[in-house]
């Protein structure tokens, strides 16, 4: 397996899902910012902001801007370049609809 969905894995973003296919599943980031280093001068980078305990909830991903409609990426995704970035909250997404109550 290439180095840099192991390398996105480490940042607690990315892992296999089902294991040995293309497909990435997506989870909270353990680090504001990852920078994965790949064949022909390209770069993904995986932000999170603002990324402090204030914000423990993921409020929206994007993936090169656009707003990722499903929580995974695809291998091709990862090696072709970009950024991967997490918009973090106070509150769980839908919380105020649920009437759940805010931290």
């Amino acid at each position: 397996m290439p180095s840099s969905p192991l390398a996105a894995a480490a940042a607690g973003t990315a892992a296999p899902s089902p294991p040995a296919s293309d497909v990435y599943a997506i989870g909270r980031p353990f680090v504001a910012k990852a920078v994965l280093h790949l064949a022909g001068n390209k770069t993904f980078t995986i932000t999170a902001a603002p990324f402090d305990a204030l914000h423990p909830y993921v409020g929206e991903i994007t993936l090169n801007g656009q707003p990722l409609e499903q929580p995974f990426v695809h291998h091709r995704d990862l090696v072709a370049g970009g950024e991967l970035h997490f918009r973090m909250v106070a509150v769980p997404p839908g919380a105020a609809t649920r009437g759940a109550p805010a931290r």
